[in-house]
């Protein structure tokens, strides 16, 4: 393996600003981790930006080394060595009231550790026509590793589940998700990963519903990615074209033949971002007149009236996109290709 190149850069800040609602919608003793927009900040600054999933695997390594020494989580070495579970609450002595955010990090980069190793793998392998046996071999255990390491961030979360927010719960769930998908895609267990990638299709699509348009655009981009996977796994079933793709949602925001507890944090979250963008609605403008509004209730009635017609405007340009593909002509059982 080649040496790392980037042993120099400046890594002296790692936090990252997290995305979303007002720091006072979310209660200070809760644990409040911004998954994506940190994910996304730390691919685009080392490495992913161009491709380069050595460099963001090595750029992890060290990240974690740092976060298992501030922690005091480093395995000794040795005849002593002793492994420290992070990702169980058997290490914080069952007390989930000690877990802090630098022990979902250090699950969460072990996943994005291994995932990186695959990715680089395949993008090695890409040139050659056939995959060598032990290459796919290979690529397959840092896979499967990853999707260990994502479930075990959600089993850490859902023991912990008083500790952190529901905002947090839900973009773990997805993650998981997608991750777990990734396996069964590259397993071809089509059926499998069609059941993961709509739970995640359906948090990741609601969640692009609320905050800002730079959080919105976030989880909707994801959510346009885990779709596209999505299409190929159902295509591979043979239960229909490529283009045309049911994932059992309903006209109220892919919630159908989902669990009713995830329904229930999605409803939870939707209700808190409510809350927190009427703290700021003050003023509404009408027939070109600033009115103040006072009423909580009238607040919360505008901006649910907000959202449904940014539903509704999306749903529209769905349809129109749906009959320019019509009126062009389908692919003529063209097979798609997956997405890495």
């Amino acid at each position: 393996m080649a040496a790392d190149n980037h042993v120099h850069e400046d890594e002296s800040n790692d936090a990252v600003t997290p995305l979303g609602a007002p720091s006072s919608s979310v209660p200070s003793s809760l644990l409040d981790l911004p998954l994506h927009h940190m994910l996304r900040t730390l691919q685009l600054q080392h490495g992913l930006r161009h491709g380069d999933y050595q460099r963001y695997r090595h750029y992890l390594n060290r990240r974690l080394a740092r976060l298992r020494k501030g922690v005091n989580a480093t395995h000794r070495g040795g005849k002593a060595f002793e492994s420290k579970n992070v990702h169980s609450l058997a290490y914080l002595e069952g007390d989930p009231s000690a877990l802090k955010k630098e022990h979902l990090l250090l699950v969460l980069l072990n996943a994005e550790r291994a995932w990186a190793f695959a990715m680089h793998l395949q993008q090695d392998a890409a040139g050659n026509q056939h995959m060598p046996s032990y290459v796919r071999s290979h690529l397959l255990r840092r896979l499967r590793r990853a999707g260990v390491w994502a479930a075990r961030l959600l089993g850490l979360v859902e023991d912990a589940s008083d500790q952190v927010t529901e905002r947090t719960s839900l973009e773990v769930q997805a993650y998981a998700g997608w991750m777990g998908a990734a396996v069964d895609v590259e397993q071809e267990e089509w059926g499998h990963a069609l059941v993961k990638l709509r739970t995640a299709h359906s948090i990741l699509s609601q969640l692009g519903e609320l905050g800002s348009l730079e959080e919105q655009d976030l989880f909707l981009s994801k959510a346009d990615e885990v779709l596209q996977s999505a299409r190929y796994c159902q295509y591979n079933l043979g239960e229909g074209s490529f283009e045309d793709l049911n994932l059992d949602v309903d006209t109220n925001g892919a919630t159908k033949n989902i669990p009713e507890a995830l329904v229930e944090k999605l409803n939870a979250v939707k209700e808190a971002s409510r809350a927190a963008a009427a703290t700021g609605l003050e003023t509404v403008e009408w027939g070109g007149r600033q009115l103040h509004v006072s009423s909580k209730e009238v607040r919360l009635a505008l901006i649910k009236l907000e959202e449904a017609r940014t539903a509704l405007d999306s749903w529209l340009r769905s349809m129109a996109g749906a009959k320019v593909k019509q009126g062009v002509g389908g692919g003529g059982g063209k097979s798609p290709t997956p997405l890495s």
